[in-house]
């Protein structure tokens, strides 16, 4: 192998010995601006077909999002849940409630299509990444999404808990407070009422967020890498995140400004930075992973 190709391990031909490389992945501690360049250069050499399967992930996540709502509006007045009377009047517990069923709703549909189109999307950047022709069809395997279904699943299991959590809290400190629709000033008082409660109720999410952030990112590539059992990806993928959980936390935080940045563009960015941030995120996980799979 020549120098170049091994410089370059996501370069799928040497332009100088036109020798197949092997793909070297970056090392752990690489520095962000390492898996950026890495990811610039998938990003031009596969463009096309890395923003056709985003642009199929997107139609898929808003049609799981339209069929989610409709699902939560027939089951919220299935079972009686009025968050608002005929006079205007808003009971914030019930309006807890119907937000709890339609996020409850939304996230079931949503993981039986991310089965598909997500772990479709995560083949694609991890084959352009590791040097192979990514090709659509990719994103649909519906062999792989029937296996996937378990993790999804899973992984559905894990944020309804600690959402439910939340939701729980939140309906134990706003129980009994009414304010009149479009009253600012009265609903900014109803949800101040339990203020300590729900203060203490975020903290906690947020903290058990950044927990399980890691798992919730590498599982989908662990499975889409080595087709793991639910079980073994979710503890796989825990383990690929250790000793770097702060600096996962960091770039997560980076990834939101670039998507930011993005979309203050007229959203004309986005076409090159959700691209980019995927590539980053797969080039990161393929450092990671390898010393927890062999």
């Amino acid at each position: 192998m020549c120098a170049e190709c091994n410089a370059n391990g996501a370069r799928p031909m040497c332009s100088t010995c036109d020798e197949k490389t092997r793909f070297v992945p970056l090392a752990p501690n690489a520095p962000l601006a390492a898996h950026v360049s890495a990811a610039w250069k998938v990003f031009r050499a596969q463009t096309g077909v890395i923003i056709g399967a985003l642009s199929i992930w997107l139609v898929v996540s808003f049609a799981g999002r339209f069929v989610g709502n409709l699902f939560s509006g027939a089951l919220t007045r299935w079972l009686e849940i009025v968050p608002v009377d005929s006079e205007l009047n808003v009971d914030v517990e019930q309006m807890v409630m119907s937000l709890a069923v339609s996020a409850a709703c939304n996230s079931f549909i949503g993981s039986l299509l991310d089965a598909l189109s997500v772990v479709g999307l995560v083949h694609v950047v991890l084959e352009a990444l590791q040097g192979r022709k990514a090709r659509i069809s990719m994103m649909f395997d519906f062999a792989r999404a029937r296996r996937a279904v378990p993790l999804m699943l899973s992984l559905l299991a894990v944020k309804l808990t600690v959402d439910g959590l939340g939701f729980a809290v939140l309906m134990y400190a706003m129980r009994g407070q009414h304010f009149r629709a479009g009253d600012t000033l009265a609903m900014l008082g109803a949800f101040g009422h339990g203020d300590l409660t729900v203060t203490t109720a975020a903290l906690l999410a947020q903290l058990i967020f950044f927990v399980l952030f890691p798992v919730q990112v590498f599982s989908v590539p662990q499975f889409v890498t080595h087709g793991t059992s639910a079980g073994e990806t979710l503890l796989t993928a825990w383990r690929v995140a250790a000793g770097h959980r702060v600096r996962i936390v960091g770039w997560w935080f980076v990834s939101l400004v670039a998507l930011f940045t993005g979309a203050m563009a007229c959203c004309v960015g986005l076409v090159v930075m959700g691209p980019l941030v995927l590539l980053v995120w797969g080039s990161l996980f393929l450092s990671l992973r390898a010393p927890v799979n062999r």
